[in-house]
């Protein structure tokens, strides 16, 4: 199966892309990278001093473990992949994306951290076009959703989304939700690691289903969710996080301190009677 990625530019990214480019069974047939924002922001102007520090504590915190977690990757690597198309978020959608998408004449298209897909690209892209949302939808979609449950005390929410593509951010049909098993001793972006390398091993096998099959199983969102965007994330929500719970949150629901709440979830393997990566 000939497969046409769009990739944003963070290690994760590219770790996950890194994957399909390994297997025997994906013919990579283009690369669209997307340039991100930098992975280490500045904290805003005019915050109280604290905040400042707990959102320059958070953000360097996560660049440890998603450094530890991926390695040093750079997009640069994909040029000796494939065909190559380099953005920024202004010209994802555009005239010269579209052509390269009709180009590569692949069968599949698969997204992982690249902006929203519109006109003039989303109708060239082929029939099955599938993106990796870091977040359960319908429950959490938008932005910073692997944060999001951590502020709402519900670490088990943290997980990602394997959905169809349409205009509307994450709403598409969903064919399988990744959920890791939440380790003692973790914290929020130790979790977020987790759930991006399940999910590049998932998602690898359901691909690889897809070129064989010629199909997936698909479910549509019925159920109704929060989106959440940029803006509603301030430096204040990390006191609930640092302050009140010394980033813990994932062993005080281990501990049974946070409820018992567990998520409704999509699983492609158990409808296609497929066994999980090791």
């Amino acid at each position: 199966m000939k497969l046409l990625l769009f990739s944003g530019s963070h290690a994760r990214h590219v770790y996950v892309h890194e994957q399909m480019i390994a297997s025997d069974d994906l013919e990579i047939a283009g690369i669209v990278s997307m340039q991100r924002e930098s992975t280490l922001p500045d904290p805003p102007v005019g915050w109280p001093e604290h905040d400042r520090e707990l959102f320059k504590h958070h953000f360097e915190r996560r660049d440890e473990v998603e450094r530890a977690t991926y390695g040093d990757r750079s997009v640069e690597r994909y040029e000796d992949v494939a065909p190559t198309l380099f953005v920024d978020r202004d010209e994802l959608n555009s005239e010269r994306v579209a052509e390269f998408v009709c180009e590569a004449d692949a069968d599949a298209c698969f997204i992982f951290g690249s902006g929203l897909i519109l006109d003039p690209v989303l109708p060239v892209l082929p029939e099955w076009r599938l993106n990796f949302h870091l977040g359960l939808s319908p429950r959490y979609k938008g932005s910073a959703t692997l944060f999001w449950p951590f502020y709402f005390l519900e670490p088990q929410f943290a997980g990602g989304t394997l959905h169809q593509i349409v205009p509307e951010p994450d709403a598409g049909g969903i064919v399988h939700h990744t959920v890791p098993e939440l380790e003692r001793g973790n914290g929020v972006h130790e979790t977020a690691a987790d759930v991006v390398v399940q999910f590049a091993e998932e998602t690898v096998m359901l691909l690889e289903q897809l070129s064989e099959a010629g199909s997936l199983p698909v479910e549509k969102q019925t159920r109704t969710g929060k989106l959440f965007l940029s803006d509603d994330f301030d430096p204040h929500h990390l006191r609930v996080l640092y302050d009140l719970y010394d980033n813990d949150i994932v062993d005080e629901y281990l501990d049974g301190n946070l409820g018992e709440r567990e998520p409704d979830v999509i699983d492609a393997f158990e409808k296609l009677n497929l066994d999980r990566p090791k």
